[in-house]
């Protein structure tokens, strides 16, 4: 995107958010800020883009940006000399408390702009006195991210430190305006926007709540069934951390029973099988109460889906898994952007997670958010629901559900009302409807689509070369020609095999065998969807739902539909046949009340 021009500071991108532009002007005229921006709103952007004001008028040329966690840092690294490019800014960003020597060195050359730190290791005193030694040379930016994590009384010290630091400007910047207990010491915020605003203007995602009943079984040695909510396990267990219900299960020789499944899974996996079903593939985040019970609902969730997706699960502790091991799944579920596309290319479907991926992981594809957990009215839990807050490019007027126990605080503010959650309280008894607020009731199935369909990508960008794509194709060509002949070619050579290769990187998946893998796969859904509708019906006449229920209906619509049409072949007219005959199944349940339209066979 091409820079507009400016009368005065820095020329600014024109593709930028209102408030982005209202921080980033506000640097013009001052040298430090407290701001309040949405979660996916782009606060890496605003810091990138205050920091160039403040280099255009030579008060910083230097950065350091301080984050909560390690794997905050290493997004950080990965976006910001990408959002500084945008201001003609090159740089590496270098996390500092893993290299502490190479930042000294780089500092005192003048070579790098950014450098970051996370809180954690600012309480090493080898790095702390490597940041504040680095700080005597050159003009620092000091940007605080999330500042909310400094404000309860055991990290009031480390605000004071910071503040404290020798700094030349500073922003400090959260998505969450509630503070942990304690004084707020950064003050409050002087530019700010809200969920909601950000929302009607299509900045970040809609948000819509559901509130399902959840139990969780907890099974003795010697068999006995024990059922609680989430609220009355934490009330038990004397706090809702995993620590406590790990002891109170242990202490009682219990463990929890993956047998029942709640509605407050099977629903939104079926919304997520339904759009599978409309050739759209998005992600779904599970908030688990410990190690234990994230086992016992990844195998609850295994048991739901066909072949294609991945479920795994993340933890810390003594039940939980090595640093390596959370790693591995968090750079699966959130791996770092495609340079060419903006994009993550993930490959896991669904991430269960206890403490974890609540805060800092970038997602943009997930669409629905489970809270297993008391789903109360926390920093903790309104991060999490952040991570559903980025806008799909690709699809953008796709919602995130959110799915709580009927019990639990946040369960008061069903449909679009959790939206101003994050600004101030809400009022739970103001009942007025809008075209989003969504029942709790059980009837919100939606029908498979009438055909068959399939996604061909053949861009034709208008103007290709204008797109930051186009730039590191160019660099990346420019480089290894460099490297293989003496004469480089002309730049309209070079830039012409570089559009050539973008056309042909984004249309590789234009061709018949695409088709047909796509048009398989929505069979092996509508069969997978057609097995949750069974579970509804049954579910509204009381029935529990065990674990492998799902997989049973599955295998006797595909016994059934096989016996009947014949195997399926990897043709177009087979596949729509199969696929008519099960929209006709489909509608055999629908119009049929209760059990009634369910053919003999499924019953």
């Amino acid at each position: 995107m091409e820079p507009s021009g400016s009368a005065s500071g820095v020329s600014l991108p024109k593709d930028l958010r209102p408030k982005q532009r209202e921080v980033i002007e506000a640097f013009l005229a001052t040298v430090t800020l407290i701001i309040k921006l949405p979660v996916a709103y782009g606060k890496t952007e605003t810091a990138a883009g205050a920091f160039a004001q403040l280099r255009h008028r030579a008060v910083a040329n230097r950065m350091l940006y301080i984050v909560a966690r390690r794997d905050q840092a290493r997004q950080a690294a990965d976006s910001i000399p990408y959002s500084l490019s945008r201001y003609g800014i090159s740089s590496r960003a270098l996390i500092v408390g893993a290299n502490t020597a190479e930042a000294k060195r780089a500092n005192a050359r003048g070579d790098l702009v950014v450098y970051i730190v996370t809180v954690q290791s600012l309480l090493s005193q080898r790095t702390w006195e490597t940041v504040c030694d680095m700080m005597q040379t050159g003009q620092w930016f000091v940007v605080v991210d999330e500042h909310h994590h400094y404000s309860n009384e055991e990290e009031a010290k480390w605000s004071g430190r910071i503040k404290n630091l020798c700094y030349a400007g500073f922003l400090a910047m959260s998505a969450t305006p509630k503070r942990y207990s304690g004084d707020d010491h950064f003050g409050e915020p002087q530019i700010s926007e809200t969920y909601v605003n950000a929302a009607a203007q299509g900045y970040v995602k809609r948000l819509s709540l559901h509130a399902y009943q959840y139990e969780i079984d907890a099974v003795t040695i010697d068999g006995h069934l024990h059922k609680f909510t989430t609220e009355e396990l934490a009330k038990a267990a004397g706090g809702d951390d995993a620590d406590a219900i790990e002891a109170f299960l242990s202490s009682r020789k219990m463990r929890f029973s993956p047998k029942y499944i709640s509605p407050l899974v099977t629903f939104p996996v079926d919304r997520l099988i339904d759009l599978r079903c409309r050739n759209i593939r998005t992600q779904m985040l599970i908030r688990a109460m410990s190690c234990s019970h994230a086992k016992c609902i990844y195998d609850q969730v295994r048991s739901l889906l066909p072949d294609g997706f991945g479920v795994d699960w993340v933890g810390t502790g003594p039940n939980g898994r090595p640093d390596e091991e959370n790693d591995r799944v968090l750079a699966a579920f959130c791996p770092e952007k495609d340079k060419l596309t903006g994009e993550r290319p993930w490959t896991l479907d669904i991430l269960i997670t206890v403490g974890m991926a609540g805060e800092g992981l970038d997602t943009i594809d997930v669409t629905e958010i489970s809270f297993l957990t008391p789903a109360n009215n926390t920093i903790s839990n309104l991060q999490t629901i952040g991570r559903g807050s980025r806008i799909v490019r690709r699809h953008p007027d796709l919602v995130c559900h959110l799915n709580v126990d009927t019990g639990s605080e946040l369960s008061h503010f069903v449909g679009s009302k959790i939206m101003e959650i994050f600004e101030q309280p809400v009022d739970i008894d103001d009942d007025d409807e809008d075209d989003f607020r969504e029942p709790r009731a059980l009837d919100d199935y939606e029908e498979l689509p009438e055909k068959l369909s399939w996604t061909i990508v053949d861009v034709r960008l208008s103007d290709i070369r204008s797109e930051p794509m186009f730039k590191v194709i160019v660099e990346t060509l420019e480089k290894d020609l460099r490297r293989r002949f003496d004469r480089l070619p002309s730049q309209d050579e070079i830039d012409s095999a570089a559009e050539k290769a973008i056309f042909e990187y984004l249309n590789r998946s234009n061709n018949q065998t695409s088709i047909l893998a796509q048009m398989n796969d929505q069979v092996t859904m509508a069969m997978r969807k057609i097995a949750g509708l069974v579970v509804r019906r049954l579910a509204e006449m009381g029935v529990g739902i065990e674990r492998t229920l799902v997989g049973d209906l599955s295998k006797r619509i595909n016994s059934r539909k096989k016996y009947e049409l014949g195997a399926i072949k990897t043709d177009e007219d087979t596949l729509r046949l199969h696929y008519e005959w099960l929209k006709r199944l489909e509608r055999q349940i629908l119009d049929g009340h209760g059990l009634n339209g369910l053919p003999q066979w499924l019953r």
